[in-house]
This record gives structure tokens, sequence and C-alpha cells, in this order.
């Protein structure tokens, strides 16, 4: 294993390049567990992955409710907020859905800061993607945590 395949991923919505993705029916069978704590950021991530091609698992708006999910539906791919509402965050949810599953777990977060990068980074996340989402990105990132967890199951 690569020194790089160990760090999580960094994706910036600034980025100009194209990137290439699979094929829309290759990504209907990921399912996706939207976990954001605003309804119209949840809806719009909602929507652009379903013109994308991939499925909703389900969206939950606490930590709590992330947990339980994960464990129910058993999601390809958690998309984690990191500053929920609630008692526990996305960076909390994550460390527990992450010790009961190999689920990959993607950070979309508005906070770019080193702080937040290195707590969350620290929890086994599987990549970050910043807001405003890029979809084209956040379709890469989702693909990339798939075939990562493919590849190194534990």
């Amino acid at each position: 294993m690569s020194y790089l395949s160990t760090l999580p991923l960094i994706y910036s919505y600034r980025r100009a390049t194209t990137i290439q993705t699979t094929k829309h029916h290759d990504r209907k069978r990921h399912s996706i567990l939207i976990v954001e704590d605003e309804r119209i950021v949840a809806y719009d991530i909602r929507r652009s992955l379903e013109q994308l091609g991939y499925s909703i698992a389900g969206i939950v708006s606490t930590g709590n409710a992330a947990i339980k999910a994960a464990h129910d539906m058993h999601p390809d791919v958690v998309l984690m907020d990191i500053s929920l509402t609630g008692e526990i965050d996305g960076i909390q949810a994550a460390s527990v859905i992450g010790e009961t599953a190999n689920t990959p777990i993607i950070f979309v977060t508005g906070h770019s800061d080193t702080e937040t990068m290195k707590l969350a980074g620290a929890k086994g996340n599987w990549g970050f993607v910043l807001k405003p989402v890029d979809f084209q990105e956040l379709c890469y990132a989702i693909e990339l945590a798939v075939s990562r967890a493919r590849m190194h199951p534990e």
C-alpha cells in the first residue's frame, strides 16, 4: 500500500480541472446516505446525486440518526456534514460508524481550517469535499472512496 493511498483526500471546489468519472449506469448501484442538517443543502445534494445516477439510501440530520441509519441501511458511502446540530457532531458520528462498518465516509464541510481537517482526518475518513459542493468533484470522491473500500476491506 502506498503512502498516498492511506491519506484522506481533500477536494476543493475551486479546482478547475475536468474529472472523468464512471458511466451513469455504473453509479446506480452505489447507495449514498446523506447526513446534513440544512434541509435545502441536503435536498440539493440528493437531487444532484440522483441526476448523476446514484441511489440515495436516505437523508438524516443528526449524528445519532446517522449512526442508526448507517447500521440499518448499510450504504456504500456516507456523506457527512461535520457541523451537525444535536448531541454529537459529524466527526463523532463518523468515528462510531467507522468502528462498526467499513463504510467510506466523505466529509462535506464549509470548514477548511487546518484544525478541523486534522480532527476529521484523525477519524479515518475517506475524503473531504468543501462547500459549496462541486458535484463533479463529489462524484469523483464517491467513486474513489468506493473503489478504495473494495480494494482494502477490513
